[in-house]
């Protein structure tokens, strides 16, 4: 129908609006929105939350030795390697 189509167009925007084209894991924009949610909702229920960043050391000298494609294959290895021991929420 019509509506499921329309539904499929938006959940297609809203993912490419949220996801890094290359590695597929959630952008700045959605962790900033995801972030600013979660911390309401700990204050409102008084629940702990915790955030996980990582930092790929020395990652611009891969870039600039090996090449940007390069780089671009540590990115989605570090992404794919994220997402295998993190829940799917996460």
């Amino acid at each position: 129908s019509s509506d499921c189509v329309e539904a499929q167009y938006h959940e297609t925007v809203f993912k490419l609006m949220t996801t890094d084209g290359l590695t597929g894991v959630h952008n700045k924009r959605y962790f900033l929105e995801t972030l600013e949610r979660e911390c309401e909702q700990s204050r409102r229920h008084a629940s702990p939350l915790c955030v996980l960043m990582l930092d790929l050391d020395k990652f611009k000298s891969v870039n600039d030795t090996y090449g940007h494609l390069a780089g671009d294959a540590v990115l989605m290895e570090f992404a794919r390697r994220a997402q295998a021991v993190t829940r799917s929420g996460d």
